[in-house]
């Protein structure tokens, strides 16, 4: 072996063990932009570096979430967001899906469930119940209630004018009577309708009908005065409720 030849072999073995000043040897050799050889295999790194052979870079202070590729940067990885990566943007990490559901995340952190046999809803939180399994019992255009599935039987909630367990009552819209003035009552299936005694229209027999004209609504007078010669000429007039007579 030549004395060329022997020189470049320890030149080659000096820049594998990253020979140091000192005469330490580091195999792998260190970084030797990052750091230097301190002692045999012993990297002693630059500030802002790190790791056995000085090549990874230090993140900033506080970064939670993220990496770096250069020192100090803090760059966020999949499902994390924020200055220090720190806010969490995965909309199924917290969960959300019950009863053994599956979550899968959407766009904009938004997700969806994908509920197992026997739950619905966005959230899985329906178990198929009695109104589900054994179909709606309620009449007359009911509302089948179960608690989202929960309850042991299903209830109803009947519309205006029925009633009863399955609403299948209908109800009597006379009952209390809402005519006035002795009015009579009769009820048109969830509705009523009112004939009214002479002397008194509406709805509900509640106004007076004088002179052809229909006055305000009739009240608990104790007396009446009519002012006017004429009564198909002008409104009754009524001075009420006054004490004593004239």
């Amino acid at each position: 072996m030549t004395a060329t030849e022997a020189l470049l072999r320890v030149l080659l073995l000096l820049l594998a063990f990253g020979h140091s000043t000192y005469g330490a040897e580091c195999f792998p050799a260190c970084n030797p932009q990052n750091g230097f050889c301190e002692d045999d295999n012993v990297c002693r790194c630059q500030p802002g570096w790190q790791g056995p052979l000085c090549d990874q870079c230090v993140t900033s202070p506080g970064c939670l979430h993220g990496l770096c590729e250069e020192p100090g940067q803090c760059i966020c990885t999949d499902g994390w967001d924020g200055e220090l990566c720190d806010r969490d943007v995965r909309a199924c990490s917290s969960t959300p899906c019950a009863n053994n559901g599956t979550c899968v995340s959407l766009d904009d952190g938004l997700y969806e469930c994908s509920c197992a046999p026997g739950y619905s809803g966005k959230d899985c939180q329906k178990k198929d119940g009695p109104c589900v399994i054994n179909g709606s019992p309620c009449q007359h255009g009911g509302t089948c209630v179960d608690d989202e599935g929960w309850a042991s039987h299903a209830s109803c909630l009947c519309p205006p004018g029925f009633s009863g367990n399955f609403c299948e009552i209908v109800a009597n819209s006379c009952t209390p009577n809402p005519c006035e003035n002795d009015g009579v009552c009769t009820d048109i299936g969830g509705d009523f309708r009112c004939r009214c005694p002479a002397g008194f229209i509406d709805k509900t027999c509640s106004r007076w009908l004088l002179g052809g004209r229909a006055s305000v609504p009739a009240l608990p007078l104790t007396r009446c005065v009519i002012l006017g010669e004429s009564l198909s000429q002008s409104w009754a007039h009524f001075l009420a409720p006054l004490e004593g007579g004239v």
